[in-house]
């Protein structure tokens, strides 16, 4: 569903001000995407659990990019290891070889690449039990996969076994020039089957409740912070991504401060509604970029639980908007993959096979993430957009509803606890217009504003 020219207007302010958040972490190769999912920055500093700050580490640094992306959405089901792997399986090298060992190697690979997709697939499902299981007994995902999930060592097995079958046709092809790749293969087969790899993966937990966010954030408050409990049980071993040495203690200061300190930076984003809305495309976007900024509303309804996400309408009518965005901080940490990335890959091995997926050939590496604490949202409708507006308000409230306003999403109801654990709360002042939407005093501390990469053929 393509949005209307006020939203996107809208949307490229806000678009434009978060990259200039970047500085000098932007530009050239460097590509910022703002976020547009309500993300919590990682927790990290003492009293929390390394696992705790490993598993939103390695969502939020794994999620997939691409070229032809604008914006950033954490997922768990595929990300740059994946499609580093990908690449890595479709490199090319020279070689002078008979019909027959090449014929050999092609159908190694279909064998391999078959038993990848299955593994991925498998992997994910499994993942996806195995952390619903958590909520009544931990246990580490190995050992569970084991007892209860016994299709995925299977998967696991095929996959290997074909990869090793494989690298052996591959270097019977390309000798000893496939002697480093097939190291690099390797290593990445064994982290993306959930193998433990010292030096190359880290552990990170699953199940949440077993960390206080509150009572560590009220120990931070009352100048006690207290010492992390080491975390044993519901683990699950995954690529490990490093992070900005400073980036605890500066999360530790603005949690402790969140209550007192003021906000810092305002800016305001203004349009037009209706038909005299005016947007113009950016010309250094792609095709593909262009109707991938075209495709998200920054500000959308749902009825019920059960419905899908509909834009307002409000932007359609005639009238005038005034975002005003505020934070107390905001600030660039460096975030990065481990020791098991190649750095400049598609440099190092720019020669590839014609069936080589797109989104591996424009693979992003995550290098930074923008983050801010206190993020703020004041939303003034103006004229014909307002009465609009007043009237979808007024049925998301009495539905007990919800509305997203740049990915924050938030529960609009009667009900003054149902968003206790929400990162942020909404209120509409009617008489004046505003929508106003404010961070919480725990979960709304510090948000992930966008993800910085570098586009990994220009890597050095």
């Amino acid at each position: 569903m393509t949005v209307d020219a006020a939203s996107k207007a809208i949307n490229q302010q806000w678009f434009d001000y978060i990259k200039s958040l970047a500085g000098d972490a932007a530009g050239g190769s460097r590509i910022v995407f703002p976020c547009i999912r309500d993300t919590r920055a990682p927790l990290a500093g003492r009293g929390v659990p390394e696992p705790v700050t490993n598993d939103a580490m390695y969502v939020i640094g794994n999620s997939l990019l691409t070229e032809d992306n604008v914006w950033y959405t954490p997922s768990r089901v595929a990300g740059y290891i994946e499609e580093q792997q990908t690449y890595l399986n479709h490199v090319v090298l020279n070689c002078d070889s008979s019909a027959d060992k090449l014929s050999a190697l092609a159908t190694a690979k279909k064998d391999m690449d078959d038993n990848a997709r299955d593994f991925r697939k498998t992997n994910a499902a499994a993942r996806k039990e195995w952390r619903k299981s958590q909520k009544d007994e931990s246990s580490n995902f190995n050992a569970y996969i084991l007892q209860s999930y016994p299709e995925l060592p299977s998967a696991r097995d095929r996959m290997q076994s074909s990869a090793n079958a494989y690298n052996t046709q591959y270097a019977a092809v390309y000798g000893r020039s496939a002697a480093q790749l097939n190291i690099y293969r390797n290593r990445l087969n064994t982290i993306l089957a959930n193998l433990m790899l010292p030096g190359y993966t880290m552990q990170a937990i699953a199940n949440h409740s077993l960390f206080s966010l509150e009572s560590y954030i009220d120990d931070l408050r009352a100048g006690n912070p207290s010492t992390a409990t080491p975390v044993t049980a519901g683990v699950i071993d995954v690529a490990s991504y490093r992070y900005d040495p400073a980036y605890a203690d500066t999360l530790d200061q603005w949690n402790r401060d969140f209550p007192t300190s003021g906000y810092n930076h305002m800016v305001e984003f203004t349009s037009d509604t209706g038909n005299n809305a005016r947007y113009q495309s950016k010309n250094e976007r792609s095709i593909e970029a262009e109707a991938s900024f075209g495709l998200f509303c920054w500000l959308r309804i749902k009825y019920t639980d059960n419905e899908e996400w509909s834009n307002s309408t409000a932007t359609s009518k005639k009238g005038r908007l005034t975002v005003k965005f505020e934070t107390k901080h905001q600030q660039v940490f460096t975030i990065a993959p481990g020791n098991w990335d190649v750095p400049g890959y598609r440099r190092l091995f720019p020669n590839v096979s014609d069936d080589l997926p797109k989104r591996a050939e424009k693979t992003v590496k995550p290098i930074s993430m923008i983050c801010a604490s206190g993020v703020k949202y004041t939303i003034k409708f103006e004229n014909e957009a307002r009465e609009t507006f007043d009237g979808e308000y007024e049925k998301v409230r009495k539905a007990s509803g919800r509305l997203s306003i740049f990915g924050i999403d938030v529960g609009v109801s009667y009900a003054p606890n149902k968003d206790k654990d929400g990162t942020h709360k909404a209120s509409y002042d009617k008489d004046k217009g505003e929508l106003t939407v404010e961070p919480t005093a725990y979960a709304g501390t510090c948000t992930l504003l966008a993800m910085i990469g570098v586009k990994t053929d220009a890597e050095q």
